[in-house]
């Protein structure tokens, strides 16, 4: 599934599947290259989390979303945030470049409708964006980032930002580590 802007929010469209590429060693398969499977919760201590966002986030929860089995790896792991939706973070790795840059291109071509606002930013895979979701409480506004490395995507939809608060640096400081996988 691939998310797409409707609105404000992240909604997913379905993409055809491509395999990851496989060798052979020894009669064993392993996947090659970016493309295997990242326990984000692993990958990103509710600690770690704390630390970019400014927290307080506890209880990640892991769900595995695609086990490889149809070529696609996607993992995710939410956090809670009392009185918020709290924070999701998936990592997809699709076995092509392709894939994952339609995933962005359809992010970052949607139609934002005001106070919605997007920004590209820089340093943080090979194309990355937030978009800042107000919502006129002062804290369980909305940030959500989508960028790609590779043939891997990154979606980070933090669903407890204070209105006075900026998260692009916490959201693209996460997506960094995870791309480091």
């Amino acid at each position: 599934m691939m998310p797409v802007a409707t609105g404000a929010w992240i909604t997913s469209v379905a993409l055809p599947l491509v395999g990851c590429v496989f060798e052979n060693d020894g009669g064993r398969e392993r996947q090659a290259g970016a493309c295997r499977n990242v326990d984000v919760c692993d990958a990103l201590p509710v600690e770690r989390v704390n630390s970019a966002l400014g927290g307080p986030f506890s209880f990640p929860v892991e769900t595995n979303l695609a086990d490889g089995s149809s070529g696609v790896f996607s993992d995710e792991c939410t956090y809670a945030k009392p009185g918020t939706t709290g924070l999701s973070i998936v990592r997809t790795c699709y076995g092509s470049d392709e894939f994952s840059s339609t995933e962005f291109d359809q992010q970052h071509m949607s139609k934002v409708f005001p106070p919605v606002t997007s920004t590209d930013l820089t340093g943080v895979g090979d194309r990355a964006l937030v978009l800042d979701i107000p919502n006129g409480t002062p804290d369980a506004n909305g940030a959500a980032l989508v960028a790609i490395k590779g043939e891997v995507v990154v979606r980070i939809n933090d669903n407890a930002v204070r209105a006075d608060q900026n998260v692009h640096e916490g959201l693209a400081t996460l997506a960094n580590l995870l791309f480091a996988q």
